[in-house]
């Protein structure tokens, strides 16, 4: 196995599949780059930047077979510039006519970001496919499966009866929603990035804007109202790239030491909805066995009306009974610290059950 288990001839399968490794390949991201490359010295040529002969030798040479990856590996650990390597190892393959003109008046995001959207391209398509094939596939259990009865679920247990049908529906509901994204996200995602230093396009002036308008229309992408050098958001769905800093709630531990305690409440949510579910049920299990009920039902809170019948009763039974006698009696005091407990477990979890 490589270093990376994505490497891994026995588990590369469960990172990837054979198309998205033909995108993401180290080949297949240099020729990418050399791609960019070639549009941009078209759009520089038709503005009058650089030579029209120089902008149809790069386009020849643009070919990744043709470079050398140990001299581009060697000139970006010499260099510590993400692409320098390149820029060397395709101005050794050209004449020397052509040399000055590669990346001429660019810096690295206009390709990286570049070559981000030509990627979200051929990736979302991809995923789009896949996700289409997959909501018929859940479209069909749904319509087959409308009238074969299952457990629900509540609080990660079994509920009310429900269809399978009903639950695949469900899952085709939340997929077309993800359809829904990935048709809005192409106005965000597919859309180049020209703005040379600090994204100003002042090296290119008097022909910046024009340029950037041939080089997009060049890749196929949408061109921006403005560079986008440090605005991240295009990445995201509409939220801020960087979250706020985790840092506002500090505590200290047993030592004295600060500790960010940000986070703590919705742990300590899961605890106690974990500690509460075992005990009600147990309890109320125990509560329909002493009044001569069979049935036992399971959720509580809101869902204590609903009764569960099933294969696996007796031994449900079994342990809600055993959960119950192992629960010591609460006394007044401790009843008062366990309502606490939940009232500072909800304050800090937006998902929390409040009965």
């Amino acid at each position: 196995m490589g270093t990376r288990i994505s490497d891994s001839q026995q588990y590369a399968h469960l990172w990837g599949t054979p198309e998205l490794e033909a995108i993401f390949n180290e080949r297949a991201r240099l020729q990418s780059w050399l791609t960019i490359l070639s549009a941009l010295a078209n759009a520089q040529a038709r503005v009058g930047i650089i030579p029209d002969e120089s902008a149809r030798i790069i386009a020849s040479h643009a070919d990744a077979q043709r470079l050398d990856l140990d001299l581009i590996a060697q000139q970006t650990r010499v260099t510590s510039h993400s692409t320098l390597g390149l820029i060397h190892a395709l101005q050794q393959v050209l004449p020397e006519s052509a040399r000055e003109d590669v990346y001429y008046g660019v810096t690295v995001q206009d390709i990286t970001d570049t070559w981000f959207a030509l990627v979200m391209r051929e990736v979302g398509g991809l995923v789009y496919r896949d996700v289409r094939a997959l909501e018929a596939v859940l479209l069909d259990l749904a319509a087959l499966h409308r009238a074969t009865p299952m457990a629900g679920r509540t609080h990660g247990q079994p509920g009310a009866p429900i269809t399978f049908g009903y639950k695949a529906a469900c899952w085709a509901d939340e997929l077309r929603r993800h359809i829904q994204r990935l048709r809005e996200g192409r106005e965000r995602w597919l859309v180049g990035q020209l703005g040379g230093a600090v994204g100003v396009l002042g090296f290119f002036e008097p022909a910046g804007l024009r340029l950037r308008q041939e080089f997009c229309a060049e890749l196929g992408l949408s061109e921006p109202a403005i560079s986008w050098l440090t605005t991240r958001d295009r990445n995201g769905r509409g939220r801020p790239a960087v979250p706020p800093r985790r840092g506002q709630r500090l505590g200290r531990n047993a030592d004295g030491r600060p500790v960010d305690l940000a986070g703590v409440p919705q742990r300590r949510a899961v605890v106690r909805q974990h500690h509460r579910e075992n005990v009600h049920i147990g309890a109320w299990v125990d509560r329909r066995q002493r009044g001569g009920r069979r049935e036992v039902g399971l959720g509580g809170g809101r869902d204590a009306g609903h009764e569960f019948v099933g294969p696996g009763r007796q031994q449900l039974v079994a342990v809600g009974v055993e959960t119950a006698r192992d629960q010591p009696e609460q006394g007044a005091g401790q009843a008062a610290d366990h309502q606490r407990h939940d009232a500072d477990a909800d304050e800090g979890d937006p998902g929390a059950d409040r009965h």
